[in-house]
């Protein structure tokens, strides 16, 4: 539209305009080819996207697939598949991974072996699920040691070596180096040597646990008075078992319990004991 205007306003020869107005034919014919190309590559997106979730679908909920077979292992360890397949570094389920590693992987490896369309040899399974069990054991001795409150000179050097290794090992693997790895690499362990020397006792002391705490105090609140239906009374009903809560008395027992030592159980400490013989020697391991 704006060449036409041009071509309006401006005097040309006879020879200058024909000369022009051909330019602007070919270049909206170029235009069209194009809009038809996007509109052609805009349709095979949708296409092969369908094809792929038809894919997943029929994967996730076909029982004899390698990835129904993964999870069952995972399910038996009482492990969500959501935290494993959302890439988390930490919580619950990741801690499970990360301590029952010797027994998830020993299950998955004649899974993936069965499952072998000839591309791999056994020796090469095995070798590959030993570098992620390294991976997952190495970066379980990081966090933790990110994690251990008031470290030893010892604990601190040990930690630093579990970072350096985890993030050179991904790299090894062909690991995209995410935001997280980027700030486990090269941030956490400055932080954390940093308030250990000001004498905050690391980065323990930024952890954002009580919020959950709160929060779920809150829920639990919420859940005892779900069966009061009118808001004044419930509102009294809550303000009066926060009025308890923050009772001298009820605090103060609350707190004696709450430092009182725990009853010693040789299966607790035992479990304790071979999770940390567990992280050094993936430590050891280079």
């Amino acid at each position: 539209t704006l060449l036409k205007n041009q071509l309006k306003n401006t005097n040309l020869s006879g020879q200058d305009r024909t000369i022009k107005k051909d330019a602007s034919k070919l270049l909206q014919d170029k235009l069209k080819r194009l809009r038809k190309d996007i509109a052609e590559l805009g349709a095979l997106k949708k296409k092969l996207n369908a094809e792929l979730d038809n894919f997943r679908r029929r994967r996730k909920y076909d029982p004899s697939s390698t990835v129904s077979n993964i999870n069952r292992v995972l399910a038996d360890e009482n492990i969500k598949r959501e935290d494993y397949f959302e890439k988390k570094f930490n919580g619950v389920n990741i801690r499970k991974i990360m301590d029952r590693s010797d027994t998830i992987f020993a299950n998955i490896i004649p899974i993936l072996k069965a499952d072998n369309k000839g591309k791999l040899s056994d020796e090469d399974i095995d070798s590959i699920c030993k570098n992620y069990q390294l991976l997952v054991d190495k970066s379980d001795a990081a966090l933790k040691g990110l994690a251990t409150p008031f470290p030893t000179p010892a604990q601190l050097t040990n930690t630093k070596k579990a970072i350096k290794q985890s993030v050179e090992l991904a790299k090894e693997i062909g690991l995209s180096i995410t935001p997280k790895w980027h700030i486990l690499a090269v941030h956490c362990f400055p932080q954390h040597e940093r308030l250990v020397e000001e004498g905050w006792g690391g980065l323990f002391i930024v952890d954002e646990s009580f919020i959950e705490k709160s929060h779920q105090a809150g829920v639990a609140l919420e859940r005892q008075l779900r069966g009061l239906r009118m808001f004044r009374q419930k509102h009294f009903a809550g303000a009066k078992m926060a009025h308890r809560a923050a009772n001298p008395e009820v605090a103060r027992h609350l707190d004696k319990n709450r430092h009182k030592k725990k009853r010693k159980s040789t299966k607790r400490d035992e479990e304790k004991e071979r999770k940390r013989l567990k992280r050094e020697r993936a430590i050891q391991d280079e």
